[in-house]
């Protein structure tokens, strides 16, 4: 019996296309970077070539349940994207929903305390030090009038 191709592969919620690479499939996931992608391929062995579509449906169970518990990688700190998170104070890494949740979860928090990140946040500004004198200006521009 001919085999079966996937063209669309459900990875943490999130749909992929399966002609992609694993690479490059893996980081259409929320949380995953190409540093992250590869690191998971290297953990599950597979070759840099290998499409998501050519996985088996072992593999394909393996790397979900690998992306289910980010721990069992063993990434470096400085590649994690919770670093000293406040609730917990340790080292995570989080993906898909849960790392929307945190981020919009830390917005409110600054909004409450009203330090400076959550004023800049609630009025709409800059946060990172950018200027705003020229750049960054919403709305309709209105140009230069010309007087006659």
């Amino acid at each position: 019996m001919a085999e079966k191709i996937k063209t669309i592969i459900r990875l943490l919620r999130k749909d992929v296309p399966g002609d992609l690479t694993i690479e490059n499939a893996l980081t259409r996931v929320n949380g995953i970077g190409f540093s992250v992608a590869s690191a998971v391929r290297l953990k599950l062995g597979i070759p840099r070539s290998t499409r998501l579509s050519e996985l088996s449906d072992e593999q394909l169970k393996e790397l979900n349940r690998l992306l289910e518990s980010t721990e069992e990688l063993n990434l470096p700190e400085w590649m994690r994207n919770r670093r000293k998170d406040n609730e917990s104070g340790t080292d995570v890494h989080l993906l898909d929903t849960n790392l929307m949740f945190a981020n919009r979860d830390d917005l409110i928090k600054y909004k409450k305390l009203k330090n400076y990140r959550g004023l800049r946040h609630m009025f709409g500004l800059k946060v990172r030090g950018q200027r705003t004198r020229s750049t960054g200006r919403k709305g309709s521009s209105m140009g230069v009038s010309r007087t006659s």
